[in-house]
């Protein structure tokens, strides 16, 4: 008897082994948050036109468990995919201009190829944090990062550009309203009828751009090589008009 009860556990023993080493390495909990990891790194970081494809849910993100390596450790794969028509657009951006596409493409920059991406990446599975080494430029989920914030950012660009006679009939939301006056009250410290002035600048501008435009517009005057290029030339000789009209104590 002693000698079936010790084989029958030795066999158990060998099955739960071999189950833990089957059991895939990431759990379901697990790449869920590292999808929202991603998602959120790339929405913080990638200029607005990104934001404004995935919110539209027209960018697709899925982290899944990459198959054990010889080298071991724990590694994932983000899948990414893109709107073509904005793929396009970047590309024909990029075509156009052959000497910032020289410049950029001696830098390590590329605009991504297909609209559909791939990149693995190593995880620290009790703190789910990607590898440092691969967030770099050099590594496969660097280059994505590079690659893609390229491309949104030929597009946020571009669509900033705008002339001095834009319009717009879409009221702008409150958050994004007060968020506009809280940004042009702290430009203006210690000046009386502030908040005034900056919610009759809000008002106005909100006449001439939708929130999107806007937030490009924001981007490009935030982004010095962005600005050198003159894309919110017809956005600045519109705010002059404005702040005019709204000066602090008028």
């Amino acid at each position: 008897m002693m000698i079936r009860f010790t084989a029958a556990f030795i066999f158990l023993l060998a099955l739960t082994s071999t189950q833990a080493v089957a059991a895939p390495c990431l759990s379901t909990e697990g790449l869920a948050q590292l999808e929202k990891t991603e998602a959120t790194y790339m929405l913080e970081r990638i200029p607005p036109a990104f934001k404004h494809a995935y919110n539209d849910q027209r960018i697709k993100l899925e982290v899944i468990a990459k198959e054990p390596s010889d080298t071991g450790g724990y590694e994932a794969i983000m899948n990414m995919s893109l709107p073509m028509d904005d793929l396009n657009e970047a590309h024909e951006i990029l075509d156009k201009d052959p000497a910032k596409q020289i410049l950029l493409f001696s830098q390590g920059y590329s605009l991504p190829d297909q609209p559909r991406l791939s990149a693995s990446f190593k995880v620290n599975p009790q703190t789910l944090g990607i590898a440092h080494q691969d967030m770099l430029q050099v590594n496969a989920l660097g280059k994505l990062h590079a690659s893609v914030e390229m491309m949104y950012a030929l597009l946020s660009q571009a669509r900033a550009v705008t002339g001095t006679d834009a319009s717009n009939n879409t009221p702008w939301s409150p958050t994004f309203t007060a968020k506009m006056i809280e940004t042009c009250v702290e430009s203006l410290p210690g000046q009386e009828k502030a908040q005034e002035a900056c919610g009759c600048r809000a008002t106005e501008l909100s006449k001439h751009y939708g929130e999107r435009t806007m937030e490009n517009i924001l981007y490009v005057e935030s982004n010095p090589f962005a600005e050198a290029t003159g894309a919110t030339a017809g956005f600045s000789q519109l705010q002059s008009e404005v702040n005019r009209q709204c000066k602090p104590g008028t």
